[in-house]
């Protein structure tokens, strides 16, 4: 998919060609965020009409038009021309498009999702008119004057576009924090220390030793208030960084710890593995470092939701709250059989070839215990 794009104050238009190579079909489906305009359609070339079949909600997502495209002749080479704005999470979470950061992301469906067919073209965003903006992860072209995105080896469908002016950046051998909000450069100064010393619990304590590359962390305060963050390969999209010592470690602590943390499927409930783990690496960190924090700040909140139950649905679905009761599950495990176990689970966890619970369970039966095998069981 080539996606040519351009920012104005507080909206953003899209040229986007997608290429189905050499498949024959009269008919191609696709999601995009329901709150974009659609002004053109072609197929080879050709205007054509599209239908709007229904409005959904995808898991994660913003609310999506489910829309179809058919044509008497084959169907090739695909060019779609739309317009508008999106939220940062969801449909009303942050404004995603200001005059001083851009933000678009998977969350919001700005580009076509779910193809009905696969894309042959490599993904490929070029971004007009942004002089004046630092892209994260872009190439700036000084002869074109433009950014380029993608073919990079990373998800290219996540843009932090900071202007110049009022970007604030504080780096050191391990991450570049970026941000516009003056509220978070104590944080970000904090994070430099915190950050080797988790690091280093996690590679000689806990997990297999990994070369870590340079992070990116994208800070997207104040077009974001309420906390929210999410994770690619070496970029970290969030709010703030946290307002508080502790806020700062288990935000940390927790998404470093998805640099091992996971393998498992994140669109089920198996996703309660990647995110106990993670969870757990950071609080076995505090049990060993900052026991304080453990006593008064996690293990309050864990006692809290101790009867919150269970991961497992019954459809497979993911429980929005998946966070918080795959902590306490293990917290649970943690009560009945101490850190050491929990400790076990995370790293046999991680040295799974396949990522799920059923594994895990065998993996946990073979080499640490059946009876801890059969009593996490129960408490899934």
């Amino acid at each position: 998919m080539k996606i040519d794009l351009r920012f104005t104050e507080n909206n953003f238009y899209c040229k986007v060609l997608i290429d189905l190579g050499e498949v024959k079909t009269n008919k191609f489906e696709f999601l995009l965020n329901d709150n974009l305009e659609i002004h053109k359609t072609k197929c080879n070339n050709i205007d054509v009409n599209f239908k709007v079949v229904e409005k959904i909600n995808p898991l994660f997502r913003s609310t999506c038009k489910k829309m179809v495209i058919e044509s008497e002749n084959d169907i090739n080479k695909i060019e779609l021309e739309y317009s508008g704005t999106v939220a940062i999470f969801g449909d009303d979470e942050g404004v995603g498009i200001t005059e001083q950061i851009k933000v678009l992301s998977f969350y919001t469906s700005w580009y076509p999702q779910e193809l009905s067919h696969q894309d042959i073209l490599n993904e490929e965003i070029i971004i007009h008119d942004c002089e004046n903006f630092f892209v994260v992860k872009g190439v700036y072209d000084k002869e074109n004057k433009v950014w380029k995105y993608g073919n990079q080896g990373f998800d290219p469908y996540n843009i932090i576009a900071y202007r110049k002016d009022v970007l604030k950046i504080v780096s050191n051998e391990y991450f570049n924090v970026f941000y516009i909000d003056e509220s978070i450069a104590q944080s970000a100064n904090e994070l430099k220390e915190a950050y080797t010393h988790i690091l280093n619990f996690y590679q000689k304590e806990l997990f297999p030793e990994i070369n870590i590359n340079v992070m990116d962390i994208a800070c997207l305060s104040p077009a974001l208030n309420d906390y929210g963050a999410y994770k690619r390969k070496d970029l970290l999209v969030t709010s703030v960084l946290g307002e508080d010592q502790f806020n700062i470690l288990w935000f940390l602590g927790h998404e470093l710890a998805h640099e091992w943390c996971k393998e498992a499927d994140v669109f089920c409930w198996e996703d309660w593995l990647n995110e106990g783990t993670a969870e757990w690496a950071w609080i076995l960190y505090a049990l060993k470092y900052q026991k304080d924090m453990f006593i008064n700040k996690i293990e309050p909140k864990l006692k809290e939701s101790i009867n919150i139950g269970g991961v497992k649905t019954a459809d497979g679905s993911r429980p929005q709250d998946v966070h918080i009761r795959s902590a306490v599950i293990l917290y649970k495990v943690y009560l009945k059989y101490g850190e050491e176990i929990v400790k076990q689970i995370i790293q046999q966890f991680v040295k799974l070839e396949i990522a799920t619970t059923n594994n895990l369970l065998i993996a946990i039966e073979n080499n640490i215990s059946k009876d801890v095998a059969l009593f996490l069981k129960d408490i899934l």
